[in-house]
Parts: C-alpha cells; structure tokens; sequence
C-alpha cells in the first residue's frame, strides 16, 4: 500500500509518515526542502517528495513521478497547514492569499491531480487534516477557521461526488496537539498601536493556554489516522481531543446566542 503525505517536517505529518512506515506502506512524505531532511530516510519505505503547496503547476509531474516509482497510489493524506492569525485590519493581503493558497487551494489542487489515478484504479482514498477550528471559532481567527471551515465543506462535498467511483473521502478532525506548529507554521499579525485589539489579543492568548493543557500528542493523533484509513468504513469524520467533542456537542446542542456566549468566557 501507498501513501503520500504533505507536511512531513514535523508535528502530525511526521508522526503520521512514522506511523505508516511501521506498519509496512510505502510512504512519500513531502516537504518544501527534502534536503534538509536526514532522519525520515532512515525510516523504512520512505521517500522525500519535494513539493510545495503554494506551486501547485508542478503538482502533475510530482505524482507522476511517485506513480512510475510505486506504481500506483492508494491514499493521500492532505496535513501540510498554515495559520494565520490576528486582527484582520492589521494582516496584509499577501498573508490572506497565503492562508487559502496552502490551506484550501492547494489542497484542491493536489487532490485534483491524484483524483484521475484514482478513478482508473476504482479506488483511492483522499484524506483530509481539518481541525476543530473548522466547527468552533474564536476571535482573531478569521483566515484559519474560514480556511478550515472550507476544509470541512469541500471534502463533505467531495465524499457524496466520489463514492460512485470508488473513492473514499475521510475527515480528521484533531483539537489543540503538541506540535511546533505555532512556531513554524503560524504568522500572528499585529499593530500594537491599535490599542482597541490589544486586550482580546491578551486573552485569547490565555484561553489558548486553557486549551493547550488538554493538548493531544501527534502520535496520538497520528495512530487515530491509520485507523481510519484502514478501518474499512465509509465513516467521513473522526475526532480527536476531548475538548474537540466537547466544544462540538456545546454548539450542537446549545443555542446559538448561548454557544457564542460560552465562547466570548473562553477568551475572556
């Protein structure tokens, strides 16, 4: 069995290319510099894919070249994310176009380019990394959840447009996890002279350490996605995290003046 998997430098991408390389698949792990890259090679059935989200052009010859080595492919595990965050009338356009480019159009567009092999095959599985922040939002978000948002809703369209040909579409739905994602992945826009956002900035910050006590660990997490890609269920969403179920079932059942004032008293 093989597997690409975008995102690989750290966090859940690696422990997911780890995960599967134990459990025998052949694994291409992309990554924006495979030349950096020394441990990932050790790990058996591994190769380095260089790819980038943000260039999506060369999409095509990538998976052709992965499909003459392995001979075919049968999951795409989409994780590779960026988060932007902060006021949006402090984050540059540069920075909104990127937010979408890497989260949702260059999702598409790898998907898009797998989705004809899978289609000869009669199968295929495309398995997309969304986030809790896809269902319940804060304040200074807007780019990450909308970006997540549509995650959510692409890949529930796409799960009812691929059946028929086989295809499967799975959702993984993690909460906070230990990555150093706010580190390498996360560019926070500011203006400390805009003293009116200075204070939710404050907060929000506090309610992420709230959160951050529940965090998950990328293997955890990374365990959880070979299941569901080997699990033999149509199921399209799977959670991970406490606080994820608890912060969906608190919208779910709540109404909606109250699910947002439950939020405002996270951040505040």
């Amino acid at each position: 069995m093989t597997i690409i998997i975008t995102g690989t430098s750290s966090g859940i991408g690696r422990a997911a290319v780890k995960k599967f390389s134990e459990m025998g698949w052949r694994v291409f792990a992309t990554l924006r510099d495979p030349s950096k890259e020394t441990e990932m090679l050790k790990w058996p059935g591994v190769s380095l894919l260089q790819m980038d989200l943000l260039q999506p052009t060369l999409f095509p010859e990538q998976i052709k070249s992965v499909i003459e080595q392995a001979g075919h492919v049968d999951v795409l595990l989409n994780n590779a994310g960026f988060g932007a965050f902060g006021p949006l009338e402090c984050t540059s356009l540069d920075i909104i176009r990127k937010q979408f480019d890497v989260n949702v159009i260059g999702l598409l567009a790898l998907t898009k380019t797998l989705i004809p092999h899978f289609r000869k095959n009669g199968s295929g599985m495309i398995v997309n990394v969304s986030s809790v922040a896809g269902t319940v939002t804060g304040p200074l978000g807007a780019l990450y959840h909308g970006s997540k948002f549509a995650v959510e809703g692409l890949s529930e369209s796409l799960y009812q447009e691929l059946a028929a040909l086989g295809i499967q579409v799975k959702l993984i739905v993690p909460g906070v996890t230990k990555t150093d994602f706010m580190g390498r992945s996360l560019v926070f826009s500011n203006d400390p002279g805009l003293s009116d956002y200075q204070k939710v900035i404050t907060n929000l910050t506090a309610g992420h350490s709230k959160l951050g006590a529940k965090a998950a660990d990328a293997c955890q997490v990374a365990d959880g996605i070979y299941a569901a890609v080997t699990d033999g269920t149509s199921q399209l969403r799977y959670y991970f995290g406490s606080e994820t179920e608890d912060l969906i079932q608190e919208k779910r059942t709540k109404s909606e003046v109250q699910y947002l004032q439950a939020l405002k008293d996270l951040f505040s």
